[in-house]
């Protein structure tokens, strides 16, 4: 049973291999899709916070390398935030940043992809709304409460289809706590953004392409 499960596995890594031509390809990607963005939080009651939902939308370029690792980087536009159950109310902290990700591509047969990966990004916040009922007001970024700045790492998995169009998620946890305040329990809270994000690329452009020769 050992023996045949060894050999399928190899099976299966040579035809992942083989399934396409070794090239070295970089192209333009548009991409759209929607955040369930919260704050992690260091204190014990996370109760006191709930998810929002908001739009991201990116401009990348991802290379592909004839050893099938690779990497992405961009900048995007994001809405990001928490509901709280006090009368902060809910918080949309709109932000714009970059990121860079190293990937590891899985090549498919009909030239599709599959790839994962991890890297950083860094963002900073253009301005940010507290809404409680029918009262919205303007966030101040301020160092004792809500810091405009935001930096962290971010986990990427993606599918794409005949490197034009494509679908995947990625999860972004902050180093930097946007918040810091105190909770219902009276314990001193660092809130960091946590946010969890379905999307959806397009090709824009064919930056390089060509086939790898020894």
């Amino acid at each position: 049973m050992k023996k045949a499960l060894f050999i399928v596995t190899l099976s299966c890594i040579a035809f992942i291999v083989n399934a396409q031509p070794k090239r070295t390809k970089s192209y333009l990607y548009l991409t759209g899709g929607a955040n369930w963005a919260t704050f992690f939080q260091s204190s014990s009651d996370v109760n006191s916070v709930r998810g929002i939902w908001g739009p991201e939308v990116a401009l990348s370029v991802r290379t592909v390398l004839p050893t099938w690792l690779g990497f992405e980087g961009g900048v995007f536009y994001s809405t990001r935030g928490a509901r709280f159950s006090d009368t902060t109310g809910k918080v949309n902290l709109n932000y714009a940043g970059a990121y860079i990700d190293g990937l590891m591509f899985f090549p498919l047969i009909n030239y599709d992809d599959v790839y994962a990966g991890m890297g950083v990004y860094a963002a900073g916040a253009v301005n940010g709304t507290a809404k409680v009922d029918s009262i919205k007001q303007d966030i101040k970024f301020e160092e004792t409460t809500w810091n405009r700045f935001d930096i962290g790492v971010q986990l990427r998995v993606g599918y794409v289809i005949k490197n034009t169009v494509g679908f995947g998620f990625h999860y972004d946890i902050g180093l930097v706590p946007p918040y810091t305040g105190v909770d219902l329990r009276g314990n001193t809270n660092h809130g960091r953004n946590s946010v969890f994000n379905l999307f959806v690329t397009l090709k824009l452009a064919k930056i390089y392409d060509k086939q790898y020769t020894k």
